[in-house]
């Protein structure tokens, strides 16, 4: 990460009464879009709720009964109806190929008072002491954008990378690193509903090597939030609360390219340590595959 100059040198500074209303916005949208269906046995029908979470650990990967044992321990009841469908990792995991110590895993919970305090922010919830929080299962293009560390004189691949190294260096899971973005987002007046990784990445293995059966030479695999891929480094989503507000924190992320820009860094009472560390971002928009088609044809 490279040291560098702000016109602001601290996030906007942000009235009570406006940040309990972008947090007000932030909780209500959550409220709204739940991710629910329900089961039917003989006459009694059951609710369950679908989520995405972040921070829990890839040792659970192929070990999925230990994990329901581990859930079951804190309240949280997994869907036995689904059986392999109820949890499903958002990425197939190829340690030998890139490392990750945490995989977003998606999970279909009994509709319990505890499932409800997970999904809602109420309470926090840990597995072998990593804190764990709850997003979406699906990723709406129209009310989301990726952010990545911006490329030029005070920016380079793998910036934003270091940045979360360092935070799971001071023991942050992904779940909790999510909230530290979000946060220093919202201080800069871009309301977020929620910040999660990208789960995985198209990678290509050496030569000779097989990626993934049946994909030849590259393949879709898990990658941690904190790993550089040959200098292309995880994105992250921010997800709104609607797609007027997605429109809106779209255009300052690109509007502010031309001045201090937006940017994540660890929080300090130095400001010489903030902008030392500071990661200035772009956006880009979701592709659709309709368009990805039409170029594909020319």
């Amino acid at each position: 990460m490279h040291p560098r100059r702000y016109r602001r040198s601290h996030p906007l500074d942000m009235s009570a009464g406006t940040t309990e209303w972008f947090m007000q916005q932030i909780e209500e949208a959550k409220k709204e879009k739940v991710e629910t269906y329900t089961a039917s046995a003989g006459n009694e029908v059951t609710s369950f709720i679908s989520m995405t979470l972040l921070g829990i650990s890839s040792v659970y990967v192929n070990h999925e009964e230990k994990l329901k044992k581990k859930f079951e321990e804190i309240g949280l009841i997994v869907d036995s109806v689904q059986e392999s469908k109820a949890i499903m990792w958002k990425a197939p995991y190829r340690p030998e190929i890139a490392s990750a110590e945490e995989i977003p895993v998606t999970v279909s919970f009994l509709r319990n008072a505890q499932a409800e305090k997970l999904w809602q922010g109420r309470e926090d919830f840990a597995i072998d002491g990593r804190k764990f929080t709850a997003v979406h299962v699906s990723i709406m293009h129209d009310r989301s954008f990726k952010i990545r560390a911006k490329r030029g004189p005070w920016g380079k691949g793998g910036s934003l990378a270091e940045l979360t190294h360092l935070l799971t260096l001071g023991g942050m899971t992904t779940a909790e690193i999510a909230a530290v973005y979000r946060y220093q987002l919202l201080r800069q007046s871009l309301a977020a509903v929620q910040l999660q990784p990208l789960a995985g990445m198209l990678v290509a293995g050496a030569p000779g090597q097989q990626v993934h059966k049946g994909l030849g030479q590259k393949g879709f695999i898990a990658v941690g939030a904190n790993v550089i891929w040959r200098q292309r480094e995880v994105e992250w989503i921010v997800s709104s609360s609607c797609p007027e507000a997605n429109d809106t924190a779209f255009r300052a992320f690109r509007e502010s390219e031309a001045m201090e820009g937006v940017h994540l860094t660890l929080f300090s009472e130095d400001p010489k340590i903030r902008e030392a560390l500071a990661v200035e971002l772009t956006a880009d928009r979701f592709v659709s595959r309709n368009k990805l088609k039409k170029a594909s044809r020319m």
